[in-house]
């Protein structure tokens, strides 16, 4: 049935609004993130900038970290993890039926775009395990909404979930606008650590780590983390091995740990650690230079795996690892690596 001319258009002035407020609203939102850098350290800008986001979408409990995988694209360890309303036991229970969450592989291998879900009020969803079941049961989380990056900063996951525990599932503006939030969030997180770090806008930190006087991690670099599997392969991540905070009493010391020397010394109220002597080796593998060499030119990952005859999620790893293996963190840097790697 056809509408009446002015119902339609009273529809599209209505949705012409709404747009125009999410669009007022987030801008806000994103100068408001640029005050909370400004007036808070880089461990709490994650936490100050949810509480602000709580203003705008609402939601009971958050999660957020940063994560690791091996080679089969198995989750490894949660190196970082920090809660609204949840316990602090919430990263390891919900770890142990990870490999059950379909969710959860779904945000991981979808990285980038925010995704949600929404389970009936009796926690029962047959798709799911009964132990999953039992643990969103126990947490309330009813609805919940997810996004994940690769951060090529750490060289990790970066990720945030945000749960409801009733009310209404998360709505496609909530989606949106969660998105650039995270993004947002990342971003200037990344650069509220390079200052706390004292680190140049040209480095990351995958070979370094910052950690309260209690060994709790604020963040960590994947290099670095690879060191500390090598001497402790049943380290679980979040608070740094025993064995590396005994050293705090003797800071500034370097250790010698496997076969590199690290460094541990104090950074304001905090403890920074370091590996020593990093020699970058700026060699790529044919098909990771051609993959790098494409998106430097400007090409799309879309584009670029059209090009080679690759799927975008391939070309995704790839340019990860390129950034990695090159010590870059954004598309200048990687042009001038590449120059250096042709010359």
């Amino acid at each position: 049935m056809l509408l009446p001319s002015k119902e339609v258009g009273a529809r599209k002035l209505l949705e012409e609004i709404q747009n125009i407020t999410s669009i007022e609203v987030l801008g806000h939102y994103l100068l408001k993130l640029g005050k909370i850098s400004k007036d808070h350290l880089a461990s709490e800008f994650i936490r100050q900038s949810l509480q602000e986001l709580k203003t705008i979408i609402c939601f009971d409990a958050a999660w957020w970290g940063l994560i690791t995988h091996d080679k089969d694209k198995k989750m490894v360890g949660i190196h970082h993890t920090e809660t609204i309303n949840l316990p602090t036991t919430f990263p390891s229970e919900w770890k142990a039926v990870a490999n059950d969450d379909e969710f959860a592989h779904v945000v991981d291998n979808l990285s980038d775009i925010a995704h949600r879900f929404s389970y009936s009020s009796d926690f029962q969803d047959e798709t799911e395990s009964h132990e999953l079941n039992q643990f969103s049961r126990k947490y309330q989380l009813l609805h919940g909404m997810s996004m994940s990056i690769k951060d090529t900063f750490t060289g990790h996951i970066f990720f945030i979930s945000l749960y409801r525990h009733s009310g209404a599932s998360f709505s496609n503006i909530n989606i949106a606008f969660f998105e650039q939030s995270v993004r947002h969030i990342n971003q200037i997180w990344r650069y509220n650590l390079q200052e706390a770090l004292e680190l140049s806008p040209n480095h990351n930190m995958f070979h370094a780590g910052l950690v309260r006087e209690d060994g709790y991690i604020l963040s960590i670099g994947a290099g670095l983390c690879e060191v500390i599997y090598a001497k402790w392969p049943e380290w679980k991540g979040v608070y740094i091995p025993e064995e590396l905070m005994f050293q705090f009493d003797k800071i500034p010391t370097s250790i010698r740990l496997g076969k590199v020397n690290i460094n541990i010394f104090k950074k304001s109220d905090n403890i920074r650690i370091e590996i020593l002597n990093i020699k970058r080796n700026l060699t790529l593998s044919p098909r990771e230079y051609r993959v790098a060499y494409l998106f430097s030119q400007g090409h799309s990952y879309k584009k670029v795996a059209e090009l080679l005859g690759l799927s975008p999620s391939t070309v995704r790893t790839y340019l990860q690892k390129a950034y990695m293996q090159l010590g870059v963190s954004n598309k200048v840097e990687l042009i001038k690596a590449l120059h250096i790697i042709s010359s």
